[in-house]
């Protein structure tokens, strides 16, 4: 089972407030009022906040969302209310991590982790809840968790290329060298000394070639999108030989 990347969380975490946000009823203004200011937070924000304050491994919010999913399409009629969606991605988390991990919190390092808005015994109850609507049934098997992690990096690339869209290079400042995209991939690399060296060599070899960073746009658009379907394919392909790969040894192992 291959582990999830780190840029994959906001993803994961968008796909489930998507998912629970189809079932949340919207709340009254007093209740508005009255909530904890952690609930005001979008159910995304607050998947990547308890995340990161459980110091939890991506692959725990992998199976928590497999878990939401199977939860929703056992139950497509359960109404949500204000707070639900809070409540039920936590308690995801809470029970992935139990079920993954040889050693996890305690429910009161739990509560401590959700900043106190949950008590002890609601939590208890939360869980005993979630495992009663979930039928006992925790186990993922291979193809669920290829396909959710092919949707994800599906997903993930093509939050890459639109990067590389219109808007974003109207940013950019006059005549940006093209050298510096043609030859670096990863813009972390990209540090003053080369980008300011690129844009002089282009000067002397191209003076005045783009005027606008949308003129440089246009120019390069065909050949951007080429190299992100070529990307998209190649990650594709590799994701299925290593499902197949991981087949052929739980078959092996069958065997044995």
């Amino acid at each position: 089972m291959r582990n999830i990347p780190p840029k994959d969380v906001p993803i994961i975490a968008k796909k489930i407030d998507s998912i629970i946000s189809k079932h949340i009823i919207p709340p009254d203004k007093e209740l508005l009022e009255r909530s904890s200011n952690q609930l005001h937070q979008s159910i995304d924000e607050w998947i990547q906040d308890i995340l990161k304050r459980s110091q939890l491994y991506p692959n725990i919010l992998a199976l928590a969302f497999i878990y939401i999913q199977r939860f929703t399409n056992m139950h497509p009629n359960i109404p949500i209310y204000y707070g639900g969606g809070h409540r039920l991605s936590f308690t995801a988390l809470m029970v992935a991590s139990k079920y993954h991990c040889d050693r996890s919190y305690t429910n009161k390092v739990w509560g401590k982790i959700g900043y106190h808005i949950f008590s002890l015994k609601e939590i208890n109850e939360m869980e005993k809840d979630f495992i009663k609507f979930m039928d006992f049934n925790f186990f993922v098997s291979l193809d669920e968790w290829y396909s959710m992690k092919y949707d994800a990096e599906n997903d993930s690339l093509e939050q890459e290329s639109d990067n590389y869209n219109k808007d974003s290079l109207n940013l950019l400042p006059i005549n940006f060298n093209l050298c510096v995209i043609d030859k670096i991939s990863d813009k972390k690399k990209c540090t003053k000394e080369m980008v300011k060296n690129a844009r002089k060599r282009w000067k002397k070899k191209h003076p005045n070639k783009f005027s606008s960073a949308n003129e440089l746009y246009e120019a390069n658009r065909s050949r951007w999108i080429k190299r992100g379907r070529q990307n998209l394919i190649k990650r594709s392909q590799e994701l299925e030989i290593a499902r197949l790969e991981a087949e052929l040894l739980h078959l092996i192992k069958n065997l044995q």
